[in-house]
Parts: structure tokens; sequence; C-alpha cells
């Protein structure tokens, strides 16, 4: 699933955070991170809160609940073009 246009990028991996399953991001190049892992360094290190937003990203999500998690993020974004 992709998600565009994510404005506050520490709020989006906080969300990922709250999964219980396995969340991955795949980069452009077809490399597969584990998303989950990523969010808590970005969190912790204060990094998170520095950055500017996701232009795209690409999920990997394993468990249909989490899937509902991330989804209902998105659509309290308020965006047209949000996922697909």
């Amino acid at each position: 699933m992709k998600f565009f246009n994510i404005q506050n990028t520490e709020e989006f991996l906080n969300r990922v955070q709250r999964c219980n399953g396995a969340v991955h991001s795949v980069e452009a190049d077809g490399t597969v991170r584990d998303l989950k892992e990523t969010a808590g360094y970005l969190i912790r290190t204060g990094l998170a809160s520095q950055m500017k937003g996701i232009d795209e990203i690409n999920l990997i999500i394993e468990k249909n609940t989490d899937m509902e998690i991330l989804f209902s993020y998105a659509l309290g974004m308020g965006r047209e073009k949000i996922c697909a």
C-alpha cells in the first residue's frame, strides 16, 4: 500500500510503532526495510520531529488490523489522494 503526502512524519511513525505485526517499507530499488525498527530509531533520536514529511512511501503491512490503523490515519489527513 502506498501513502502519499505525509506531512507529520513523527505522528505517522508513532502510528507505525503502534502496529502489532511487521511493517516494512519498500525502497525505489526494491530493498525492503523494517519500518518499525527505523521508526523507533528516528523517534528515539529526535530525528522524526525534524523531518519535513514523506512524499511517498510504499508499505508491506503484515496484519489487517495494522492496515486499518494506518489507513484510518491516512483518511484523517484529509487529502484526496493519500494512498493507493
